[in-house]
């Protein structure tokens, strides 16, 4: 998810999202699940100026976070919500 702020496109960075995001659902990574969609958030509010995703996607991941049981996880995923990436 570097890679936006290395130039990427905005489509480069939504297939990266959507390709990891196949994969975690492929092997039930809810882990890496809350990473990207919180992490993609703040990609789409830097990167295409949509505000509202950087709370969206972040949102979006409490729940996969909160099915690991990782607590640390759970806080960190809180936390981008709150303040962005």
């Amino acid at each position: 998810m570097l890679s936006w702020r290395v130039g990427a496109s905005a489509t480069s960075a939504a297939e990266i999202f959507e390709d990891g995001c196949g994969a975690a659902e492929r092997t039930n990574n809810l882990a890496v699940l809350a990473i990207l969609n919180a992490l993609y958030g703040g990609v789409r509010a830097l990167n295409q100026a949509l505000a509202l995703e950087e709370v969206r996607y972040p949102t979006e991941a409490v729940p996969f976070a909160d099915c690991t049981g990782d607590v640390a996880l759970r806080a960190g995923v809180r936390g981008v919500r709150v303040y962005g990436p």
